[in-house]
């Protein structure tokens, strides 16, 4: 019997304690290095109480201190949990212990930071895991929350096996570096710039500064530890331009001196994560640049494993499910024992992005039910489908070659974690092909993959970038709403055999010996999958589909002058209309499959 799962919470650790007791401290690892190590005991009227409890941790380069000094609830409209009181409180309250730890050269961390990701923290990791679960307030098990890069230092610590972490929960964080920064071979402009803008900005603080702004230990009365751990923070590497020469899979990094793209990816080790026994528990958006990957890691892994998807952007859970209490059932059931009935739900479980009554468990992913529907470009540039599209075919009467010509505008938002819709559905800047209103609703649960057929037009021009993004439109308000986005490099257009399970998705190898540049006039033909999708298209709505060469502030083929060039006269090339320029959508009819509430 169920006794809670997701929309239906009941069940689950009750609010036993009000407040917490914080402890920080310096926390030698292997090497002799010391980090910075806060531990919140739960307390009850702001007595500290000495009752044992499972920990839960999360290992951050974003300031340990970051989770306030006052009590919250947890039914907020957006939960961002990789930080803040509210995961402070919901932990305590529920009768954990929570833990946050500055990573090496990070914080009030003493350590000199080489590159993020790399073998030394997660050793570090390992050490500050085992450190906590031997202390006197700790029942012997450990658990670690975290997104993005907090969820990326989770996979590292999981790969090393620390003897007493038994179960975690991740959040839009990725599986390979290169498939999650640079899908496509287009290097994401997610949190770059603006990560490098931020690394640059740290590096001209002085240490004052830096000391004014963070919290020491409780041992470091005069900040003069504090001091010191700056000051051997700045010997670490400029890692804010890590990227600048990071083109390909295999390329080394002139920072590590290693191949460091596939040294940090967490595919390389998922024997050893799966050796490790860890339970995991994947949170994903659907709107989060990791959204595929968080698919993959849940297919690759042997472990007790879970996953939630919904309609939210990087990090910030938006409608159900409820992310603070997915954690509390999780942990209830592995660092508790609590028979809470978590472990007997099909393992995943997906929101339909606009109709919240639509929620699915489904027991495998890529989802079997349904179908899957083909549209044909056509030479009016419309999506038909591929039944009707033949019928026409058979009654021309030429049958000479056809195409749509597209020149390239350049300086468009693509990316669909952008936010930029609108400019997607632009005729006068973007190639957009529709289908015909629909005839009733349907929803579409799973990747979508589109195949182009193309060719260059009069340009020495030896590569393009494309990209795709799919909307869903209302021909009556004229509003336009972005459901998946997908990118290719054509010179990166090269298939291969994953070294992992890829969901039967096409896989770039995108090392530098598989680049194949393109030539003026030659006919070309890629295959760009999407990313997957939860989301109901109305009956009388179009389904739209954008192909631009747009770059937004992406470094276009690796050459900045575009960036203070003329964005409009971009090389021009046509899109062949005989078939082979099509769309795929994995459609099912109905996905309401909420069990009984009672």
């Amino acid at each position: 019997m169920k006794i809670s799962y997701p929309g239906i919470y009941q069940g689950y650790t009750a609010t036993i304690y009000d407040s917490y007791v914080r402890h920080s401290v310096y926390v030698p690892v292997r090497d002799g290095t010391r980090l910075a190590v806060d531990y919140l005991i739960p307390a009850k009227a702001g007595v500290e109480q000495a009752d044992k409890f499972p920990i839960v941790l999360q290992f951050t380069p974003y300031n340990r201190c970051n989770y306030g000094s006052g009590l919250r609830t947890y039914d907020m409209e957006s939960y961002d949990y990789d930080g803040a009181e509210n995961s402070a409180y919901m932990m305590t309250s529920h009768g954990y212990v929570f833990a946050k730890a500055d990573v090496r050269g990070t914080g009030a961390s003493y350590g000199a930071r080489v590159a993020p990701n790399n073998e030394q923290e997660c050793m570090d990791g390992y050490d500050i895991v085992e450190w906590l679960a031997v202390q006197p307030f700790s029942n012997g098990k450990v658990g670690m929350i975290g997104s993005s890069y907090t969820g990326q230092t989770q996979l590292e610590v999981i790969r090393m096996r620390p003897p007493h972490l038994t179960a975690v929960c991740i959040g839009n964080t990725n599986i390979d570096a290169f498939d999650g920064w640079m899908r496509g071979g287009i290097i994401s402009d997610f949190g770059n710039d603006d990560e490098e803008e931020l690394l640059g900005h740290e590096r001209q603080k002085t240490v004052a500064d830096r000391v004014f702004e963070t919290v020491p230990v409780d041992e470091d009365k005069n900040s003069s530890m504090l001091r010191d751990a700056i000051i051997e923070q700045s010997t670490g590497g400029l890692w804010e331009h890590l990227f600048d020469d990071l083109h390909y899979r295999d390329s080394v990094s002139g920072l590590t001196g290693t191949r460091y793209l596939e040294e940090i990816s967490p595919s390389r080790y998922l024997d050893d994560i799966n050796a490790s026994g860890v339970a995991v528990y994947i949170l994903a958006g659907m709107y989060d640049p990791y959204r595929r990957d968080a698919f993959l890691l849940m297919k690759n892994l042997t472990v007790p494993k879970k996953m939630a998807f919904g309609s939210w952007y990087h990090c910030y859970a938006k409608n159900d499910p409820d992310w603070p209490i997915e954690h509390i059932r999780w942990f209830d059931h592995w660092l508790k024992g609590i028979e809470n009935g978590i472990t007997g739900e099909p393992p995943y479980f997906l929101k339909c992005e606009n109709d919240q009554e639509k929620d699915a468990f489904y027991q495998e992913w890529p989802v079997e039910a349904g179908s899957r529907e083909t549209f044909i470009l056509d030479d009016s540039g419309n999506l038909v489908k591929e039944s009707d599209w033949l019928i026409k075919e058979n009654d021309r009467s030429d049958r000479k070659p056809s195409g749509i010509r597209y020149q390239a505008v350049y300086g468009i938002r693509t990316s669909i974690e952008d936010y930029y819709a609108g400019e997607m559905d632009d005729p006068d800047k973007v190639l957009v092909s529709r289908t015909e209103p629909l005839r009733e609703d349907r929803v579409f649960v799973g990747h979508p993959m589109v195949e182009l057929c193309f060719q260059m037009l009069n340009t020495t021009e030896k590569d393009i970038d494309f990209y795709i993004v799919l909307s869903d439109y209302d021909p009556v308000t004229k509003q336009s709403h972005i459901i998946s986005d997908g990118r290719l490099r054509a010179s990166f257009r090269k298939t291969g055999e994953a070294h992992y399970d890829f969901l039967g998705l096409p896989w770039h190898p995108g090392r530098e010996c598989d680049i194949q540049m393109i030539n003026d006039q030659e006919e070309y033909e890629i295959t760009i999958d999407l990313m997957p999708v939860s989301y109901e298209i109305k009956a009388g709505h179009e389904l739209h589909m954008g192909i631009s060469n747009a770059m937004g502030c992406f470094d276009y083929l690796h050459r900045k002058e575009y960036e203070d060039g003329d964005l409009t006269n971009g090389p021009e090339w046509l899109l062949i209309t005989d078939g082979r320029t099509r769309l795929e959508m994995p459609d099912i009819y109905s996905c309401k499959i909420k069990e009984d509430k009672e």
